[in-house]
């Protein structure tokens, strides 16, 4: 009974630990803000900021997609940039890294050129794609307070 008792305790030394790990492995996306932008020629542009559940230790991170959709609904392309930010709280901020992916969701766009970099607290992605003989380019800012606010 004794060594039945110890062998327990043992397997569950080992697997508490293992449980703690998987739950901290898990990663959630809060979406921050969401905004429509309608456009002169009927078109519009759905823009989203989302702020990721588990932070950098000394810092914030988090990503802004901008989704352009014709005037009839249908989705042409996307562009997300996501960006890591080190801030001292209510003091500065600087963003330190930036990413751009572009999305194509209609056969008659293609991608002609991304690009994405920091500028100052900024993390910019730029996508620009020919739709139908017409380049639209959709340039995607996020942008990190001092407090560690997204926008």
């Amino acid at each position: 009974m004794r060594r039945t008792v110890i062998l327990f305790l043992t397997l569950l030394l080992f697997a508490l630990p293992i449980s703690i790990t998987g739950s901290a492995t898990e990663t959630d996306i809060t979406i921050v803000s969401s905004s429509t932008e309608y456009l002169e020629n009927g078109d519009y542009i759905v823009t989203t900021v989302y702020k990721n559940a588990i932070q950098p230790r000394s810092g914030t991170s988090g990503s802004k997609a901008a989704i352009y959709y014709s005037s009839d609904g249908a989705r042409i392309f996307a562009v997300t940039v996501t960006g890591t930010f080190t801030y001292e709280y209510g003091s500065s901020v600087s963003a330190t890294g930036a990413s751009c992916s572009v999305g194509i969701d209609h056969p008659d766009a293609q991608l002609v050129s991304k690009n994405a970099y920091t500028q100052f607290h900024t993390a910019v992605g730029e996508g620009t794609v020919n739709y139908r003989g017409d380049i639209a380019t959709l340039t995607v800012t996020l942008s990190c307070d001092v407090y560690g606010g997204l926008h």
